[in-house]
């Protein structure tokens, strides 16, 4: 290193410089610098100026005449350290350095700067395959349903991603935090799932819940399930805890689907064996009569009263074989949807009077009585007569049925724009509110009376919907409860 005026008077030289020089640093103060270089006075003059007039180094070469060999050219390096004054020229310090170590230097450094680049690129090819990984993970996830949640510990704000914004009804401008998700959550799953999380980052377990969601604008439920796993540092204290979600409401409406299926499977083949074991007692019931009946006659054939008694009552049990079998028939056809109607124009009173006359036994033998309110004017359908007198025939029959003895029971009609309404209600034991959903279902019964033991098929109001809707009809049952007395009010469309 040298100290040198503006000029190129050396002020002082370091003993490095004066001895690569095999000179004594001693001497060298003073002397022009000029004498000592091989290069032209103007080159050295020039560096000499543009170090005076810079603040930033300035790079150049100089040629030095050696004391004991060939001149060698060094690298040097001017920088100003003290400006120009009235009374003293610029001073500058010049570094100097053999060319061939500069070189060295110089190629040292490149190869450093080549394998730095090359280590950028590679880094940074490696962050593109990870982004790029990333983007397709989160494609994939996305296209799923599946949402991302990276929360450090304390839960405190917690980071999730827009999926996961959106099966927890939280917009984009509001900050998620651990209050809000436990408020987010059913009642009754906020405290199972603060365990589960509390489990989890304690036992290093991965954390899996399923909980349900509330949207506090709409009230809508979704179910989620959860997934996560603590991060732990080196001492094993969690620091940590990142998850996924995913949208399993689906997945619960079905299992519940097939809970509620299997119920109703259950609760049919409960029906189909109460409906098979009373089709053996209805079935039984008619032919203890009719064997009776045969011995009697076969007993007594030379007395006619006798004979013609048996008769009559072993007709109503033929006749009631018949209605039994009737009705299996129908259960089938409604089964296999082969039942059909054949309709033709008929008067609703003239239906309704051969319903009366069909279960007018049942009605007086209960000691009843049979209110009607049926219109004088005629009311004109389009349908099977058969079929309707077996509806109202069956509707009577379970009012008398389900009537303590010397009930009420009313039968009325009326028009109501294009609709005929047709109710039998009655004062009777009623329908609980649970069995009004099932009443017209196959092989549905209530229970029977306190005074009165099961009877029919179960078949009567399951039949009797099937051939109001076959009409383009409907019916329907109002009862207020046990005890309240019930009524079937059947809207067919007039003709």
């Amino acid at each position: 290193m040298l100290l040198v005026t503006g000029e190129g008077r050396i002020v002082d030289a370091n003993p490095a410089a004066a001895n690569h020089l095999a000179r004594n640093s001693g001497t060298l103060p003073g002397e022009d610098l000029r004498e000592h270089l091989a290069d032209p006075p103007e080159a050295v003059r020039q560096f000499l100026h543009n170090c005076s007039r810079s603040s930033e180094l300035v790079l150049g070469a100089m040629t030095w005449h050696r004391g004991d060999g060939e001149p060698e050219k060094w690298r040097a390096e001017g920088t100003l350290l003290e400006a120009r004054t009235e009374d003293a020229p610029p001073l500058l310090m010049i570094r100097l350095r053999p060319m061939a170590a500069a070189g060295r230097s110089f190629r040292t450094l490149n190869e450093r700067i080549a394998d730095l680049n090359r280590e950028i690129q590679a880094r940074r090819c490696a962050e593109e395959a990870l982004i790029a990984s990333g983007d397709r993970l989160e494609f994939v996830l996305n296209a799923i349903g599946v949402g991302l949640w990276f929360n450090e510990l304390p839960l405190g704000d917690l980071n999730w991603d827009q999926r996961t914004r959106e099966l927890f009804f939280v917009p984009e401008d509001v900050q998620p935090t651990i209050e809000l998700f436990y408020d987010r959550l059913h009642p009754d799953d906020r405290d199972p799932t603060r365990e589960a999380v509390a489990t989890a980052m304690q036992t290093g377990n991965t954390y899996s819940v399923q909980h349900r969601v509330i949207d506090p604008a709409s009230g809508a439920i979704r179910w989620i399930r959860s997934l996560g796993l603590a991060t732990y540092d080196q001492d094993h204290n969690p620091v940590r805890f990142d998850g996924l979600n995913y949208d399993i409401t689906e997945e619960k409406q079905n299992e519940q689907d097939l809970c509620d299926l299997a119920e109703q499977l259950s609760l049919a083949d409960q029906r189909k064996n109460d409906f098979l074991a009373t089709l053996a007692h209805e079935l039984r019931n008619p032919l203890a009569p009719i064997r009776t009946g045969l011995e009697v006659i076969r007993m007594k054939a030379d007395d006619p009263s006798s004979v013609g008694e048996m008769r009559e009552i072993m007709s109503r049990q033929v006749e009631q074989l018949v209605v039994l079998i009737d009705d299996l028939l129908d259960v089938s056809r409604i089964t296999h949807g082969t039942l059909r109607i054949r309709k033709a124009s008929v008067q609703l009173a003239d239906v309704l009077r051969d319903a009366i006359v069909a279960t007018e036994v049942f009605i007086t033998d209960a000691g009843h009585e049979l209110e009607t309110s049926i219109p004088e004017t005629p009311i004109e359908l389009d349908a099977d007569p058969h079929r309707l007198t077996q509806v109202f025939s069956n509707l009577l029959h379970n009012a008398a049925k389900y009537t303590p003895p010397g009930g009420r029971i009313r039968l009325s009609a009326e028009v109501a724009g294009r609709e005929a309404r047709i109710t039998v209600a009655d004062n009777g034991y009623g329908i609980p509110p649970q069995e009004r959903e099932h009443i017209f279902e196959m092989f549905s019964q209530l229970a029977p009376p306190p005074d009165r033991i099961a009877a029919g098929l179960g078949v009567g109001l399951a039949l009797a919907k099937s051939l109001v809707e076959l009409h383009g009809g409907r019916i329907e049952v109002a009862s207020d409860g046990p005890g309240a007395g019930s009524a079937f009010t059947v809207s067919l469309p007039v003709r």
